[in-house]
């Protein structure tokens, strides 16, 4: 009981010794004058300890002692940590791109280290302890408690990284510059199939086209197709085309190519400039078609009898009627026919006296 007394009371004086350094810290801040009252405080603090003494074993006094000397280190300590408060205080927080916050230092005396996107950062440390300590190692996000860090694309950018050594009872920490450079890399364009169409027909082509960079692409596809990728083809297509994709990220491309076939779809011939026919007999019947054709292939033309190819017919006095004539135009792939309604009409003439002679 004796000992928890005394105890008790030491705690007490320490207790009291706090309440007016405190006291007079807070009369310092309002402009008075505590020497006097922190003197007086001091040997009452002085008169209660001799009173103690005398009646504690040497235990006792030896735990005093320590407490006195604890005393003494903690007014030691607290200067330094109220500097530290103030400046921690007046000087900005700084967020990385993590997320991490860091208090702001001088990046241009930081040692650099640097890597690439999609490389790993494995960090070797060299220290030492002078007590031969064993030494424990933490480190700041964006790297893991080993000190690694598998970087991606994306990740480019600078980190201050905070390392802290312990030994168990003291700290050390310190600062360095991580920088993620970009690692570029070049478009990809998927694989595509080579495209056949016929003339006529709208060719269509979609690339698909990725940058794990997430860069601005560029993508070029090269004639009759155009950067658009569609193409109106016509009677004159017909053909093999090597088409080449480009994309371009602005720092390297990538081309993928393939063939484009174009097959011929025949147009046929056009007969124009045709209608039905009306002569008399003994007249010259004369057809002219116009024959057109948008591949320009050689077109025969044929016309039929009593007319011919030749497309003229001298009709006589005993060929009055109506004939259905056929036009045919053959482009060696297709066959175009038209059909006119030729009429010649009949013509009396008088009857003529060949001879006379004695019967």
């Amino acid at each position: 009981m004796r000992q928890l007394f005394l105890i008790l009371i030491l705690i007490s004086i320490v207790l009291l010794a706090g309440c007016n350094v405190e006291k007079v810290s807070l009369e310092v801040e309002n402009g008075n004058e505590p020497e006097k009252e922190l003197a007086g405080m001091d040997k009452e603090i002085k008169a209660l300890q001799d009173e103690l003494e005398k009646s504690l074993t040497d235990e006792e006094v030896e735990l005093i002692e320590a407490i006195e000397k604890r005393k003494e280190e903690v007014k030691k300590e607290e200067p330094a940590a109220e500097e530290e408060k103030e400046t921690a205080e007046k000087e900005p927080v700084k967020e990385t791109k993590e997320g991490q916050k860091e208090d702001k230092v001088d990046v241009s005396k930081l040692q650099k280290l640097e890597v690439l996107e999609t490389e790993l950062v494995k960090l070797k440390i060299s220290a030492e302890d002078d007590d031969k300590d064993s030494i424990e190692y933490t480190f700041s996000r964006p790297l893991n408690q080993r000190g690694e860090w598998q970087t991606n694309y994306g990740d480019a950018g600078e980190y201050i990284i905070t390392i802290t050594a312990t030994d168990g009872e003291l700290t050390t920490k310190r600062d360095f510059v991580l920088v993620v450079n970009k690692k570029n890399e070049a478009p990809v364009i998927a694989h595509m199939s080579d495209v056949t169409a016929q003339e006529g027909e709208t060719v269509r082509i979609e690339p698909s086209v990725s940058d794990v960079n997430n860069d601005e692409l560029i993508v070029s596809i090269s004639d009759p197709v155009g950067d658009d990728g569609i193409w109106e083809t016509d009677h004159k297509s017909a053909g093999s085309y090597d088409i080449t994709i480009k994309a371009d990220d602005g720092e390297s491309a990538s081309e993928e190519s393939l063939k484009l076939v174009v097959v011929d779809k025949n147009m046929p011939p056009l007969i124009t400039g045709l209608q039905d026919i009306t002569v008399k007999e003994g007249e010259t019947v004369k057809i002219k078609p116009q024959i057109k054709d948008l591949d320009g292939d050689t077109v025969e033309v044929s016309i039929s009898s009593p007319v011919g190819d030749d497309g003229e017919w001298e009709t006589a006095y005993t060929d009055h009627g109506v004939y259905d004539i056929k036009i045919t135009a053959d482009d060696g792939k297709d066959k175009v026919e038209q059909n006119i309604k030729l009429t010649v009409t009949d013509v009396n003439r008088a009857p003529e006296i060949l001879s006379i002679d004695l019967a």
